[in-house]
């Protein structure tokens, strides 16, 4: 059933659904979706195993954080 409807819907046949689950994971959580929410919806029960496993998306988001706090510090925002 997963190779007719990758198939139906263009998408290349090396995905597997488990590769399709990570990527969807990893964009939420790199577009700022909360870690629990994502953990929940991936049925993890500990946000902790989301964050370990999604540790390489939540790295780029620290580029932000420092840029949030930098900003306050020089007075740009509040």
């Amino acid at each position: 059933m997963v190779k007719r409807t990758r198939k139906l819907a263009g998408i290349d046949q090396r995905w597997r659904l488990h590769d399709l689950r990570h990527w969807s994971a990893t964009h939420a959580i790199v577009s700022g979706h909360n870690v629990r929410s994502v953990a929940a919806g991936l049925g993890h029960s500990d946000p902790t195993t989301t964050m370990r496993t999604y540790a390489h998306a939540l790295e780029g988001l620290d580029q932000g954080i420092a840029d949030t706090i930098a900003g306050v510090l020089d007075g740009e925002a509040e």
